[in-house]
């Protein structure tokens, strides 16, 4: 009787977004932290302009909700508050539906997708990209109506929020762009763009400053040899993000809603260019299922324009919506408590207790990893950095420099068993452990005296174009020290080498290693050194390389810490 008032009174609407709302908290509060969560936790405890991987605004949402609730929840609610906003723009935005088969409508399309129930909580930089892909289409709408200075202002702020949400923001402002050339002959729009790009600036100048890390990882880092699995996948991942169930209904709703409005040409595009855009990128490597999320928003509003005028139509969507949510119901339940012992990222405690229990209060640094710290440093508070070498990509602990702080000092040193690669040497160990991640078997060892190098600059001067298979190359090497404090390539249980790489179309083929007799012992304070080193290559090798120079400890691969220098082994 009190529902039937409460949805007399106020809709179905407003009786939703509610329950959603509880639900989604109650699933933040008790769900054990992703450990990409963690990470963005982690920038978050030093707010910057930009990371390494993503602008600042999933950093700046964490630091606000960590200062109130100071667990997991805490790390959730800004995208739970962001979430209910988005959903609200988007009511807005098909027109603010009052019948109740409409509103039912709109709340069964949100439901039903599998990724907007994932994001509806998940602390990640998709959700403020969401909202503000929202709140752009929403000013797009006023703006084309009558655009006034107060809204191309307001545009011109959004499209920034764009950016600072992800990088994926600047293709939702393109295939606009290119879906209304009217944009091109109005003064106002390119007010909003250029006010847009000085609010940017910020990041922009961050990058600069930092060496454009995030755009050399996102435009180079990801280059790998195409595979065609990554493009069944990628095919396969869009049908059950936006639902199996709904799909159908998704794509019929797309091919037969006319779009001579612009918002909707303007979202039509949207929807193609980024399934276009993220197919084509699966010829580069392995595209995640979210990064098209944005597509949701479109496919809704035109799902919704065509049930609205197809009653028939939008009872079989609600029926597949409500049937996609009370089927992903156990699945959330799940993430809460893993009753069934699924292994997943939602439910490693065990290995972080484990772990607790062995290292103490003592230091970790981790090998070739930036989720594992993350997580363990949230849930047992220790120090933790990791070490980043030339088989693993960088990350925000690369650009943090947190490594400072374990310098000389004992640590905890965790490291992978085996080759890092298929016909690599195998990780060397010294007195250590087997310890298990949750399926990961891993190597733990205790360091004294750690030598920290992380930051330092390597270059060869006046580099070699050629060599012949086997002959010896002597380099001219600079090294600077950027740290306050000396290194002591001798010093502890790991004394540090040099080691220099060779990449062959991105992949990382060989190891050499030279006379580190000639390396100076001491590598004092802010100062540049410079010193001969010789190796010899290796006789097989033909053809041409990229060369990098790194630091490693002992035996261990190297770091990447020098730009890369091409040379050509021949007969």
């Amino acid at each position: 009787m009190v529902l039937k008032k409460v949805v007399s009174k106020w809709g179905y609407w407003p009786l939703g977004l509610g329950l959603l709302l509880v639900l989604n908290v109650i699933q933040a509060w008790l769900t054990e932290l992703d450990p990409d969560e963690a990470y963005y936790w982690i920038y978050s405890r030093q707010l910057d302009w930009g990371y390494f991987d993503h602008p600042p605004a999933i950093a700046v949402l964490i630091r606000w909700g960590f200062a109130l609730f100071a667990n997991e929840l805490g790390v959730r609610l800004g995208t739970i508050l962001l979430f209910i906003a988005s959903a609200v723009l988007l009511w807005d935005l098909v027109g603010r539906p009052r019948k109740p088969q409409e509103q039912v409508l709109l709340l069964a399309l949100i439901l039903g997708m599998p990724l907007l129930q994932v994001y509806g909580f998940i602390a990640t930089p998709d959700s403020p990209l969401l909202f503000f892909t929202l709140a752009f289409f929403s000013c797009y709408r006023r703006w084309l109506e009558k655009p006034t200075w107060g809204l191309t202002l307001l545009w011109a702020i959004v499209m920034a929020g764009l950016l600072y949400s992800k990088y994926h923001g600047i293709l939702v402002i393109a295939f606009t762009v290119l879906s209304n050339a009217r944009l091109w002959k109005m003064p106002r729009f390119y007010l909003a763009g250029v006010l847009g790009a000085l609010l940017f600036m910020p990041h922009l100048y961050w990058q600069y400053t930092h060496d454009f890390p995030s755009f050399r990882y996102h435009l180079k880092g990801r280059n790998d040899p195409y595979e065609l699995k990554h493009t069944l996948t990628y095919l396969l991942n869009q049908v059950v993000i936006f639902s199996p169930l709904l799909f159908p209904f998704l794509i019929k709703s797309l091919l037969k809603t006319t779009t001579s409005n612009p918002l909707l040409r303007a979202m039509r595009w949207t929807i193609w260019g980024f399934w276009a855009f993220f197919l084509w990128s699966t010829t580069k490597g392995h595209v995640e299922p979210q990064w098209t999320l944005v597509a949701a928003i479109p496919l809704i509003v035109f799902a919704f324009t065509y049930g609205s005028e197809d009653p028939v139509y939008a009872r079989r969507v609600i029926r597949m919506g409500v049937l996609t949510f009370a089927l992903l119901l156990p699945a959330r339940v799940l993430l809460i408590h893993n009753f069934l012992g699924i292994k997943s990222n939602f439910h490693e405690m065990a290995w972080i207790n484990a772990l607790k229990e062995r290292v103490g209060d003592s230091p970790v640094l981790f090998w070739d990893s930036y989720r594992d710290p993350s997580k363990f440093a949230f849930y047992t508070g220790n120090e933790v950095n990791t070490f980043t070498d030339v088989y693993y990509r960088k990350n925000q602990f690369d650009l943090a420099a947190a490594e400072a702080k374990l310098h000389d000092r004992q640590v905890w040193l965790l490291t992978y068993i085996g080759s890092p690669c298929k016909g690599c040497s195998p990780v060397p160990c010294y007195a250590c452990d087997t310890v298990t991640l949750g399926t990961r078997l891993k190597l733990l060892t205790s360091i004294d005296s750690l030598q920290v190098f992380n930051q330092v600059a390597l270059a060869w001067q006046n580099p070699a174009t050629s060599i012949k298979p086997g002959q010896e190359l002597t380099m001219r090497i600079t090294l600077s020290n950027p740290y306050p404090f000396a290194i002591d390539r001798t010093q502890g249980q790991l004394p540090l080498h040099l080691g220099i790489t060779l990449f062959q179309e991105g992949q990382t083929m060989q190891i050499l290693r030279g006379d580190i007799q000639t390396v100076p012992e001491i590598w004092p304070a802010g100062e540049t050194l410079q010193f001969a080193y010789t190796l010899k290559m290796d006789t097989a090798l033909r053809g041409q390389y990229q060369l990098a120079l790194g630091v490693s400890w002992a035996n261990y691969p190297p770091a990447l810490q020098s730009k890369l220098y091409t040379i050509t082994i021949e007969e």
